[in-house]
Formats: structure tokens, C-alpha cells, sequence
């Protein structure tokens, strides 16, 4: 299953870091997508779904949390219809 969407993964990560890592200069960002592939066949990657929608993904390594991403559109629609206590 994680090999069907690594492709997936592979670009929502870029997608992710690239909105997220202003701080990065492009040949960093290549250099981290290049050790992408490498990096998550040595985690433990988990698919996140709702019904048959993949929404998002983790990835843990010795018990620590190393990447999450949750596919936005499907957090903002789901924020529209809900209220959060804090």
C-alpha cells in the first residue's frame, strides 16, 4: 500500500515543505527531496483515510513522530462544519 502511494507522498511533503520552509533555498529543498524516497523506507508510514479519500499520512521512527501531513482541503471543509473547544 505505501509503496502504490509513495509517489503521493512524495509530492505532498514537497508541496508541504515548500509552503512551510521559507527559510530553505532551493538546492535544500532539492537535496530533502532527494533523500525522501531513502528516508521513508526506513519508517513505519501510516495512511490516513475517511471512507476510501486518503487524507494524510504519518511516519514514525523509534517512537517519534518525523513527518505528518494532512491533506488541507479535506481539514478546511472539515473546520466548516465543526467547532473547537480549547
Amino acid at each position: 500500500m505505501i509503496k502504490q502511494n509513495r509517489r503521493m507522498i512524495h509530492q505532498k511533503s514537497n508541496k508541504s515543505v515548500t509552503a512551510t520552509h521559507d527559510f530553505l533555498n532551493f538546492d535544500d529543498k532539492q537535496e530533502i527531496q532527494n533523500e525522501i524516497p531513502s528516508y521513508l523506507s526506513q519508517l513505519d508510514v501510516r495512511l490516513w483515510y475517511v471512507e476510501s479519500s486518503l487524507i494524510g499520512f504519518s511516519a514514525i521512527h523509534q517512537n517519534h513522530l518525523e513527518m505528518f501531513f494532512y491533506i488541507l482541503m479535506k481539514l478546511a471543509k472539515d473546520m466548516e462544519n465543526k467547532s473547537f473547544n480549547y
